[in-house]
């Protein structure tokens, strides 16, 4: 494999794997990620764990709070990469930054594209009991997951599998993916795969914000059984980082209910059922 110089883009621990590949097999010329963050009851200011791998293994750290800005944009021109990596960054990149690198910038989503762009599609393989889910890189383009498909690796689901079971068996993924990309790219074997828009049957950060599917073959406010709910919510898991969700009880109908259907406000409750709060770590993209 080419010894790419990489500028590598990623924040939670779901990109921690690939960061390692890349500083095994090419040099890392700089790690972007997310601010230092307040968490837990003192809210210290905690790293994040690209960061911390970063760091520990003396990799040049940036961590602009818009890196669209001309002044960080020219800082990353500066540089002159051969490619940028974007695995979970949580910033969207402007198309002067994608038109840097010669060989282009590649990203590491947790899907199998072209379903489930955008935020969140691990957690909504999960929710909507998916038989498979997976790993897809792909050229980044102006939009949302929208580029050219690279390769993809299948990770199988099945009635007990939980988010934590996904999250982990896709990052492991992940790394390997990205490393079969990389090869394929340097010796001019890698082959592109538009997506097919029509085949998108959902929009994850779309159902996410607005509690509804924006294909015309699911329904929005689609109702869950609790028992299907409970096995894969039992360890905690929820339908979106920090997301509050209700529980309908009472009846031998038990139902769960995806609210709002439109952006912003409380979610809606139905009958006289009390709140469950459900959060998660995993916040891959």
């Amino acid at each position: 494999m080419k010894r790419f110089r990489v500028i590598f883009m990623g924040t939670p621990e779901f990109s921690v794997p690939c960061l390692e590949m890349l500083d095994k097999n090419c040099d890392v010329i700089a790690v972007i990620t997310q601010p230092d963050k307040p968490r837990g009851r003192g809210q210290k200011l905690t790293p994040s764990p690209v960061k911390e791998y970063a760091v520990a293994h003396d990799l040049p750290v940036y961590q602009p709070a818009k890196i669209k800005t001309d002044e960080f944009t020219e800082k990353l021109e500066a540089m002159k990469p051969d490619l940028m990596v974007v695995v979970a960054f949580g910033q969207i990149l402007s198309q002067r930054i994608l038109d840097i690198p010669p060989y282009g910038c590649i990203n590491v989503h947790a899907s199998l594209l072209p379903r489930y762009r955008g935020a969140a599609p691990m957690q909504w393989c999960v929710i909507n009991g998916e038989k498979e889910t997976g790993v897809t890189t792909m050229f980044m383009d102006a939009g949302l997951d929208t580029g050219d498909m690279l390769l993809k690796e299948t990770f199988p689901m099945g009635e007990d599998t939980t988010l934590e079971d996904v999250h982990d068996g896709l990052m492991a993924m992940g790394a390997g993916v990205l490393e079969k990309t990389l090869e394929q790219l340097s010796d001019g074997t890698l082959q592109r795969t538009p997506e097919l828009s029509g085949l998108c049957e959902f929009d994850a950060p779309c159902g996410a914000r607005r509690g509804r599917c924006e294909s015309p073959g699911r329904q929005c406010g689609r109702q869950w059984t609790f028992s299907r709910l409970h096995a894969r919510f039992s360890a905690g898991q929820s339908l979106h980082p920090a997301r509050t969700a209700l529980l309908s009880a009472g009846s031998a109908d038990e139902r769960w209910h995806r609210f709002p259907p439109t952006g912003g406000g409380r979610p809606r409750r139905s009958g006289q059922d009390a709140p469950a709060l459900l959060s998660s770590r995993h916040g891959a993209h």
